[in-house]
């Protein structure tokens, strides 16, 4: 009789194990793209000239779970244009000169990767003394042309 309890409880067990691994086996939850830091080259508050190069450098970080990829805003204001895209970012339209810039990272990535990508901005010759640049990104820099 004791023997007859025993296998009842494995069956039950065994078809509770039937069971489990579809739930245990559900697609991990989506992650996000977190903003982290933004900064420029010069710092945020210096005065440029025209003709002066403006890098800002943009990170990430992937948190939650896994992501097939992300992307970062920057809206731009004032008098400048883009030159390029960092190593590890690219922003879209290529043929954009303003006002927002798209920095994207594609591929797959854990969550926990930090993804770090420039934009590199270029005052224009035209740009008139007193005028004001502005990056935002979550944060802000701002520049003042000369």
């Amino acid at each position: 009789m004791r023997f007859g309890r025993i296998l009842m409880g494995s069956a039950l067990l065994g078809a509770g194990l039937l069971v489990a691994p579809g739930v245990a086996e559900a697609a991990p939850a989506a992650g996000s793209c977190v903003g982290g830091a933004f900064r420029g080259q010069p710092s945020s508050g210096a005065r440029v000239s025209p003709r002066q190069t403006i890098r800002l450098q943009l990170s990430v970080e992937v948190t939650g779970g896994p992501v097939a990829g992300c992307s970062r805003d920057v809206l731009l204001s004032g008098p400048v244009s883009f030159v390029a895209a960092g190593p590890s970012g690219a922003y879209w339209p290529a043929t954009s000169f303003g006002p927002m810039a798209e920095v994207d990272w594609s591929g797959g990535f854990p969550a926990g990767t930090r993804l770090h990508g420039t934009i590199t901005l270029k005052v224009p010759a035209t740009a008139a003394s007193g005028a004001v640049i502005t990056a935002t990104s979550g944060s802000a820099v701002t520049y003042t042309v000369r």
